[in-house]
């Protein structure tokens, strides 16, 4: 008997433990409003967190990286929402177009019209009594680093942005993220040239506005070197890539006055963040009057996860133990401090909004 009420109290004692775990996961905000706004010839669903508190509150809005992303981004935003949230800061997400309960195809816009969509969704809130849109601000992530710059070029409203995990070329990233995935295969530096070189080839195809029918041809037709992905892009991402081949942020960011606070992890695998930091560096002294931050997390990843765990090109490659481990760790699993410096950063922006 006293065996069994031994393990039942280890079994008991493990549930809550992981109850207590998993409750990071859960959004503190006081009331969910999922809510509704147009773009072009869109009509776009998305969820606005309300934080405990008195009303009215101010707000930031995610803007989402590549793929098919909805509102919580397969709810990895849970834990970056409750930062937040805690802070008094409410949140607003909404799904890409085409993806979950919007209409449209998000493959079929550049930058700038992503910022036009982010700026739309911001109006939808401006007269709600429980958003004061005087005192908002973006976070982006990753792709959402060239959309930013777009937002700061079309409008003053915002009162501050983030950016997680930018690049700065559209070009450059490419190339570095191909030269990562060849070394976590085990690829030498020749193969791997060999490989940037055909990739280049097949960019040419892209960037010289050839068709679709050309583009396949050239797929088709050309060896390819070891290490080469050959399947071919569909016709949807191949008009993406072709209305976004010429970004580069490099002087656009040189332009943002309003406060902005850039993070990248040292380790990441899909932009070079190294390059990328020095790049926000020189936009700083050519531009005196601006306001940026900037924070190089070593041993993190691209999403700001311990890089000893979680370093792969996307989340939907961790391993099954992996992904238990994430649940588990919760907001141990981000490099230390990060989760706090959001909310922090952001609410600091927002008093001196209020001082002033």
């Amino acid at each position: 008997m006293k065996i069994i009420i031994a393990v039942l109290s280890v079994v008991f004692v493990g549930c809550i433990a992981v109850i207590i775990i998993l409750a990071q996961f859960e959004l503190v905000g006081s009331k969910r409003i999922d809510i509704q706004f147009e773009h072009n010839d869109a009509l776009l669903n998305g969820s606005l967190l309300l934080p405990k508190g008195e009303k009215p509150f101010p707000v930031v809005l995610f803007i989402h990286g590549d793929g098919p992303q909805d509102r919580f981004a397969g709810d990895s935003y849970a834990l970056l929402i409750n930062a937040f949230l805690e802070k008094g800061i409410a949140c607003f997400t909404w799904d890409k177009k085409g993806v979950g309960q919007s209409s449209g195809n998000w493959l079929h816009q550049n930058m700038s019209k992503r910022a036009d969509e982010a700026l739309a969704a911001l109006k939808a809130l401006e007269n709600r009594p429980d958003i004061d849109s005087n005192k908002s601000g973006f976070i982006g992530f990753s792709q959402a680093g060239w959309v930013i710059p777009e937002i700061a070029k079309k409008s003053t409203v915002a009162r501050f942005y983030i950016v997680v995990g930018g690049a700065i070329s559209w070009l450059e990233q490419s190339k570095y993220i191909t030269r990562t995935r060849l070394l976590s295969q085990g690829f030498a530096e020749n193969e791997i040239k060999q490989v940037l070189v055909h990739n280049e080839m097949a960019n040419e195809k892209i960037h010289s506005r050839s068709s679709y029918a050309d583009y396949l041809s050239f797929q088709n037709k050309v060896s390819a070197p070891k290490g080469y992905l050959t399947n071919p892009v569909d016709p949807d991402r191949f008009r993406f890539l072709t209305l976004n081949r010429h970004l580069d942020v490099s002087k656009t960011i040189e332009n943002i006055n309003t406060p902005l606070l850039a993070v990248w992890g040292h380790d990441d695998l899909n932009v070079d963040a190294v390059k990328s930091y020095a790049t926000y560096q020189k936009a700083m002294k050519n531009n005196p009057h601006n306001d940026f931050t900037l924070l190089m997390y070593q041993g993190a990843t691209h999403a700001i996860l311990n890089s000893d765990t979680y370093n792969y090109h996307r989340a939907d490659q961790w391993p099954l133990l992996t992904k238990i481990g994430y649940l588990l760790e919760g907001k141990g699993a981000y490099s230390e401090g990060y989760l706090d410096v959001l909310g922090e950063w952001a609410n600091r922006q927002l008093r001196a909004v209020t001082s002033s």
